[in-house]
């Protein structure tokens, strides 16, 4: 089975992290398919070695966050609990950004690696870029066809939005 396609990746044990953005859960608290083929992938990478913590991010507008789902299925694939690092509260791609980067900061500056879909993948590299973390890949996984066309004509929306809201909180923060 294929698990995902890499668009750029660092060499065994480079990063820090693995970052695992957050993906729609089912009202049930099932994961969504996006979730889980982005969570296969992600423990796929920190099987082989890629890094050796797990940042599971996203908050969602469920009862259970993102988060939790992401951290239940990867306890159930056997990571250690000792591997996974939580955030919870995000809900948006600049958010999984800035909330990853407050997360990180007391391990020093980060060098992580991206897991998300291959749609989001340059909106999602950006805004970690300009939350001050050092991406040192992005992977993504297999998406069909028609969901993905859908969601790329999305991105040309969300991208300018996404980056001027980047810059809009970087300069609140600076001016404080």
């Amino acid at each position: 089975m294929k698990t995902g396609m890499e668009i750029s990746g660092p060499t065994r044990g480079q990063a820090a992290a693995i970052v695992v953005l957050g993906a729609k859960i089912r009202p049930d608290g099932r994961p969504s398919a996006a979730l889980e083929r982005r969570m296969r992938l992600a423990i796929a990478l920190h099987r082989a070695g890629c890094a050796p913590l797990l940042v599971l991010s996203g908050g969602g507008r469920q009862p259970v966050s993102e988060a939790e789902v992401m951290r239940r299925l990867a306890l159930d694939a056997g990571v250690p609990a000792s591997a996974l690092l939580v955030e919870p509260r995000s809900r948006t791609t600049l958010e999984n950004a800035t909330e990853t980067a407050k997360l990180l900061a007391p391990h020093g500056p980060a060098q992580v690696v991206l897991v998300t879909d291959g749609y989001h993948a340059l909106r999602a590299r950006l805004l970690f870029r300009m939350a001050g973390l050092r991406v040192a890949g992005v992977h993504s996984a297999d998406v069909p066809l028609r969901p993905r066309l859908l969601m790329a004509a999305a991105e040309c929306v969300k991208l300018p939005i996404s980056i001027l809201r980047a810059l809009l909180h970087a300069a609140t923060r600076s001016a404080r």
